[in-house]
């Protein structure tokens, strides 16, 4: 993947923030809280997202990571079971594009997670009712 424009990345994390939408059952689901870190190569992932999907039935749940960490709060979190995790960041790679749409030029963006964490990820979590949920993930660009 060569790089990935700023109006690419919108249209990801808008489709990222509606999964959790659509695993959602016509009764209300109350979900689990979640928490954590996200090291990259022993660093704090300074800016990403996290996205929990569920392997089995559950409602999938995501949410920015800041400064090596992230909070799910029960209200948006996923059901107890087994879920797949992707993580994925982005650098400026300081060179720009235009966007065919608006005409404008937009950043071209380098994904610095490597795709075995997101795309092809190995990641899996499974979250309990009631329980801690803490989940820390370091990951290695090498």
């Amino acid at each position: 993947m060569t790089g990935l424009s700023c109006r690419g990345k919108v249209i990801l994390l808008g489709l990222a923030c509606l999964l959790p939408l659509s695993f959602a059952c016509s009764e209300s689901v109350t979900g689990e809280a979640l928490s954590g870190t996200v090291t990259l190569n022993g660093e704090p992932l300074e800016e990403g997202q996290i996205l929990f999907t569920p392997l089995q039935a559950g409602q999938a749940a995501n949410a920015e990571i800041k400064a090596g960490r992230y909070e799910i709060p029960e209200n948006r979190g996923p059901t107890p079971g087994k879920y797949r995790v992707e993580i994925r960041a982005y650098e400026d790679t300081g060179q720009t594009e235009r966007d065919e749409v608006t005409g404008s030029a937009e950043p071209i963006l380098k994904p610095i997670v490597p795709p075995r964490y997101n795309r092809d990820s190995e990641l899996e979590a499974e979250v309990v009712e009631g329980g801690e949920n803490t989940f820390d993930f370091e990951l290695q660009s090498g």
